[in-house]
């Protein structure tokens, strides 16, 4: 079982390594990797072409409407949005791979920052 646990942590340094180092990943997602999931939670392909699913993001956030509960003493909340309500898709302001952006600051001014 050591042996076998010894191997496992190797994997994951060598992904670590090699896939982390070319591919951006926001340090409170490594744990994800670390755990033992493979890009395929997020984009539905252990090889992504492709930018992952929002809908993937409720494997670990929850329904929207949980995150929006979460979110709900800031205000506005950026996850009931009044042009949008709970339908926007993350991706809109959440970047795994590069830096975050709120698409309602593209119109509004808010004091909050987009992790």
């Amino acid at each position: 079982m050591l042996e076998q646990n010894a191997l496992h942590q190797k994997i994951l340094d060598y992904i670590d390594n090699k896939i982390y180092n070319q591919v951006p990943v926001k340090s409170y997602h490594k744990k994800v990797h670390q755990n033992g999931n493979s890009c395929e939670l997020c984009h539905g392909s252990s090889e992504p072409v492709t930018p992952a699913d929002t809908a993937n993001c409720a494997n670990c956030h929850g329904s929207p409407e949980a995150v929006a509960e979460l979110t709900k003493e800031l205000e506005p909340n950026p996850h009931n949005s009044p042009h949008w309500e709970t339908e926007l898709p993350c991706d809109s302001c959440h970047m795994e791979h590069s830096e975050s952006k709120s698409v309602c600051k593209q119109c509004h001014q808010f004091g909050f920052k987009t992790p």
